[in-house]
């Protein structure tokens, strides 16, 4: 089995390759003009990239898939959408003609702008444009062009949560306090929540629109849109760390 050595980063420590590296041996692998289950290709080019157990079981920030199997499976969809692999059934690939005569003309690398040449590349990025183009800064896309879109995504977020970080520290003393206020109004809405139904109503719903589904996330919302202040009684100096660490523990 050919091995396509292991990629890494400038620091030396080994990485996961990137979705347009895997492109080529993924090809490869194809080559013979047979059927190949997915999982079975993913496995061989893990052997291949001489990948860890670690490595191969790092998952993406949201936890419902490894980094190694998005890569691969962006690599896939990329051959396929540029009419380099099929699908003949879910799950399965193999190689068409374009894709051998593709084996032939680059013997060293397959990536994103050799699949340009061809219009279904186009139209494929034409197509998926919303979920490929994440609200991130153009200068960080470009610094990433390897990134999958769920890595974009997730890059993106990161920095948003960033900023948003920024901006709340200026309406409070401290990160624990912001961290202490959130969490207080997070069990506070969280009641709310539970008694909906009782007929109670004496809990402070949500004041703010939001999309998430976490009380500490609306928490932080409001607190950004300005609906709730610290302010700290003298009787309550006291915090309750507990319920800080646990709050932020449902968070993460």
């Amino acid at each position: 089995m050919a091995r396509c050595g292991r990629p890494k980063l400038w620091s030396g420590v080994v990485a996961v390759p990137d979705f347009q590296t895997i492109m080529r041996p993924l090809l490869e692998l194809n080559a013979d003009g047979e059927e190949h289950p997915v999982t079975s290709l993913r496995a061989q080019l893990a052997e291949q990239f001489e990948l860890s157990p670690e490595e191969r079981t790092e998952r993406l920030a949201s936890g419902r898939q490894t980094r190694f199997a998005n890569r691969v499976g962006w690599a896939s969809t990329y051959l396929v959408k540029t009419g380099l692999l099929e699908r003949p059934r879910r799950g399965v690939t193999r190689i068409r003609p374009r894709g051998s005569e593709m084996l032939e003309r680059e013997p060293e690398r397959i990536d994103l702008e050799v699949l340009s040449q061809f219009p279904e590349f186009h139209a494929f990025r034409a197509g998926q444009a919303p979920a490929d183009t994440p609200p991130a800064e153009p200068e960080k896309a470009a610094e990433t062009p390897s990134a999958t879109p769920e890595e974009a995504m997730e890059t993106a977020y990161e920095q948003l949560r960033s900023a948003l970080a920024e901006e709340l520290l200026d309406r409070v003393d401290s990160k624990f306090s912001l961290v202490t206020l959130a969490a207080r109004r997070a069990r506070n809405i969280n009641s709310y929540f539970n008694q909906l139904g009782d007929g109670l109503g004496h809990m402070v719903p949500p004041q703010v629109s939001s999309v998430a589904r976490k009380p500490l996330s609306i928490g932080f919302e409001e607190i950004a849109a300005d609906k709730i202040v610290w302010t700290e009684a003298p009787e309550e100096a006291a915090i309750d760390e507990e319920l800080v660490g646990d709050e932020a523990a449902v968070e993460s």
